[in-house]
């Protein structure tokens, strides 16, 4: 008999060069929901408070650029986080992951 023990509970770090990719393997529709969402530009001792839309007027000038993240599973009691590459391709992706994350977190709260 195989028995799958996950942890508790985990915080774990997204990698910086994949990160995107992780979160479009989590959130393959940009769907969040109250049990899965994300939250961006979240700072701390990870990262920054540079926005979505500050990257996305840098990047003409400057290149990829960097956005903090932090995923939460609230049910497995799990968060991932981290600084993360964002390319011009990505932006869309993470308009609309912010945009279904901050309706999840609403709808979570009016239940």
């Amino acid at each position: 008999m195989s028995v799958l023990v996950t942890p508790a509970y985990g915080i774990d770090k997204l990698d910086k060069g994949t990160g995107v990719e992780d979160l479009r393997k989590m959130f393959p529709d940009a769907k969040t929901d109250p049990l899965n969402f994300c939250m961006f530009s979240t700072s701390g001792t990870h990262g920054s408070y540079t926005t979505i839309e500050e990257i996305e007027e840098a990047l003409d000038k400057d290149g990829p650029q960097t956005l903090t993240v932090l995923v939460v599973q609230p049910r497995t009691v799990r968060m991932l986080y981290g600084d993360i590459w964002v390319t011009a391709d990505d932006i869309e992706f993470l308009k609309a992951l912010r945009a279904s994350s901050k309706s999840s977190v609403l709808d979570w709260y009016e239940e």
